[in-house]
């Protein structure tokens, strides 16, 4: 685990596929948080589903989510040689959400190992997409979306520049509303 922040993590843009074991190691994440999400991972079929509330799956673990998740980009925080945390994102990706915003790099899923989380973690691997994946990728738009009650991960988008592009509210249920944001990468940054 890393010492201070900084020692021994490794952020990494993964382009071929991931190994037997990294594959292992993010689905081990993503059944640790899968509950955490509005609605839980295990209730979607897909990392972007529109109908938020119409994910009624009865898995117990988020097998679907899965599935097509490990078909998208990653970037992967390793401490000591194990996953510790996970980005993925779609490429040239546009919905009626995000049609005012444009393409974009649509990062569909974070996950972080709980006893490393609030050590900048997601920040680093956001400052990996914004300053490696984009220009390698030729896309300098990023967007995501995230629930309204999530305030860990909307206080770090905000740090980060990111903005609001679309409310959907009540999406995920009474008073939580779906908050689209995204960023124009500026290639000086």
């Amino acid at each position: 685990m890393p010492r201070k922040s900084g020692d021994f993590v490794k952020v990494e843009y993964i382009e071929n596929g991931l190994s037997d074991r990294q594959k292992q190691e993010v689905w081990e994440i993503l059944c640790q948080c899968d509950k955490e999400f509005i609605p839980p991972l295990s209730a979607r079929n897909s990392t972007s589903q529109n109908q938020l509330l119409a994910g009624t799956g009865k898995d117990s673990a988020p097998h679907a989510y899965f599935a097509e998740m490990i078909k998208q980009n990653f970037i992967l925080t390793v401490v000591d040689n194990r996953v510790v945390g996970f980005m993925t994102f779609k490429k040239a990706y546009s919905c009626p959400e995000l049609e005012s915003f444009g393409e974009s790099l649509y990062v569909t899923t974070v996950c972080i190992k709980h006893n490393l989380r609030g050590k900048g973690l997601l920040t680093k691997m956001y400052r990996e997409i914004e300053h490696n994946v984009t220009r390698k990728l030729g896309c300098f738009r990023i967007s995501t979306r995230t629930w309204s009650k999530n305030h860990a991960q909307i206080h770090v988008l905000m740090k980060l520049g990111y903005r609001q592009v679309a409310i959907i509210k009540n999406d995920r249920g009474e008073g939580i509303d779906t908050i689209y944001f995204g960023k124009h990468v500026d290639l000086d940054d």
